[in-house]
């Protein structure tokens, strides 16, 4: 298949990349320290204002998963049934499910 030269180098060029790697990262990290030390606040804001958002959009992806699924769960239901009463309270449950979905409702403006 290969020869033993072709392995050898393949070994030694991903030894050097790792050694790069390493010391990339220790400079990255003992910089981070160093700026965490002298200005924790812009540190504090340049990390934690990313993460937040990052925190917020996987949130709002599950959620949409969610509710995504349970939907078409109760579309499948809804199909599958043959009872019209009990096709009636599934589609109540996917009015209320669309109701309260992260669409939401449409609150009307003239409102009383």
């Amino acid at each position: 298949m290969y020869n033993k030269r072709f392995l050898l180098v393949n070994k030694s060029i991903d030894e050097y990349v790792r050694s790069v790697q390493a010391k990339l990262s220790t400079v990255i990290v003992l910089h981070i320290l160093f700026i965490g030390f002298l200005y924790p606040m812009f540190l504090y804001i340049c990390i934690m204002v990313p993460a937040t958002f990052y925190l917020f959009w996987k949130w709002i992806k599950i959620t949409y998963d969610i509710e995504s699924s349970q939907r078409n769960h109760l579309i499948g239901l809804i199909n599958q049934t043959e009872n019209p009463h009990t096709k009636k309270l599934l589609l109540d449950e996917l009015w209320y499910a669309d109701l309260h979905s992260l669409g939401g409702a449409v609150w009307l403006e003239d409102r009383h």
